[in-house]
């Protein structure tokens, strides 16, 4: 297919549901990420994001990234709406091969707002006055910069 698309974008989640897959009954997020410049700008790719244990923590990032306070799932899309952030997303090119052998192609969003990594996690105290003992003995030094 000629309309498949892949790589990185900017843009804003202009659709956003938050329920019970109608297939699995299991909860999630679906999105529809608009490209806002460019040659694809207008273009929409879905995101699909699962709430469970395995899941959460990706998901939330990806919410939180376009504009989720992160209180309360119930108001997901109205804290999105209300923001109209515009964010780097990636799209892939997805692929499912259907029973009968067929093989169905789309483009989907990979990433929303930044690089699928954990959060970093809270420095002790002991480690902060370290690292800034580290910045001031560095501003001491002659720095090319």
């Amino acid at each position: 297919m000629s309309d498949l698309i892949s790589g990185e974008f900017e843009g804003r989640a202009v659709k956003t549901e938050f329920g019970a897959n109608s297939k699995t009954s299991k909860p999630e997020v679906r999105v529809e990420m608009e490209v806002v410049g460019g040659p694809h700008a207008g273009k929409r790719f879905p995101y699909n994001g699962k709430l469970d244990d395995k899941s959460i923590k990706w998901t939330k990032m990806r919410m939180m990234a376009i504009g989720w306070a992160g209180n309360d799932v119930r108001t997901f899309s109205d804290d999105v709406a209300a923001k109209q952030l515009v964010v780097p997303f990636s799209v892939r090119i997805a692929e499912y091969a259907k029973p009968d052998g067929t093989i169905s192609r789309w483009s989907s969003v990979d990433r929303i707002g930044g690089n699928a990594t954990a959060p970093l996690k809270p420095l002790a105290a002991k480690e902060v006055d370290e690292m800034n003992a580290w910045f001031q003995a560095a501003d001491a030094e002659d720095t090319p910069f």
